[in-house]
């Protein structure tokens, strides 16, 4: 499985933490560098979500870990309220790291949601 693809998951499955190392690929798909959280707290860190077009349709509700700085690896858990995983499709989440003001982001992380 790619870096930045959680797999396949099913509607109304249980709220899962996922760990998700922050990347950016290049034109031709290659990881290009890892992000860097070094002097970034949790609450610096959202979640965004995307449809299969890459239009943004919300954010996640739920919290983050930081596991390390640099390279960037973060633990996501989701809050059972505001769980993306309420309908079937394929969507894209990305991580938005705010800089004091300056947002920075993640390549987007493909899911896909069976019925």
């Amino acid at each position: 499985m790619a870096i930045n693809n959680l797999g396949n998951w099913t509607v109304g499955q249980l709220y899962p933490a996922w760990e998700l190392p922050l990347v950016r690929t290049d034109a031709n798909g290659n990881i290009s560098r890892a992000m860097d959280l070094t002097e970034v707290s949790a609450s610096q860190l959202s979640l965004l979500i995307y449809n299969s077009a890459k239009t943004k349709i919300g954010t996640g509700g739920g919290s983050f870990v930081i596991n390390n700085a640099k390279p960037a690896i973060v633990t996501y858990t989701q809050n059972p309220a505001a769980s993306g995983l309420t309908a079937a499709g394929t969507f894209y989440y990305r991580v938005e790291v705010n800089f004091n003001g300056t947002p920075d982001y993640s390549d987007y992380i493909q899911i896909v949601i069976a019925n």
